[in-house]
């Protein structure tokens, strides 16, 4: 087994610039944040989610080429719908994060919650 993994071409060695641009790659271009955001809000309209309003703030992150927005949605349904939903966005967009969740409920046993889910959305800026 040794010998094979001895015997196997040498992988070309990516440089640490080049591993950097290809990480930032992976990030949604800032010229389609508004689809980005569209395709969230539409995913939680499919769950029975859709934020009556939102919040939205951007700023520069220092030091990158990315640029994040906090964006704090309001929801109003059932948990697993919730659930559902912020695992399609993470799933979608690797750019988004879950900041802060915080949810209410009438009672232990009620189905429906009323919930602030508070979005990290990172794009590349100026692109």
């Amino acid at each position: 087994m040794l010998l094979k993994v001895a015997a196997a071409p040498a992988q070309a060695r990516q440089s640490d610039r080049g591993r950097l641009d290809a990480f930032y790659a992976r990030f949604t271009p800032g010229a389609r944040l508004a689809e980005l955001l569209a395709d969230i809000h539409l995913s939680a309209d499919r769950h029975g989610l859709l934020p009556e309003r939102g919040d939205y703030r951007s700023a520069v992150v220092s030091g990158t080429p990315l640029v994040r927005i906090n964006a704090t949605l309001p929801v109003d349904g059932r948990f697993d719908a919730l659930y559902a939903w912020l695992g399609e966005v993470m799933g979608r967009h690797p750019g988004v994060g879950i900041e802060q969740l915080a949810i209410k409920r009438e009672s232990p046993r009620d189905t429906r919650m009323q919930a602030e889910v508070r979005l990290a959305v990172y794009v590349r800026g100026g692109q």
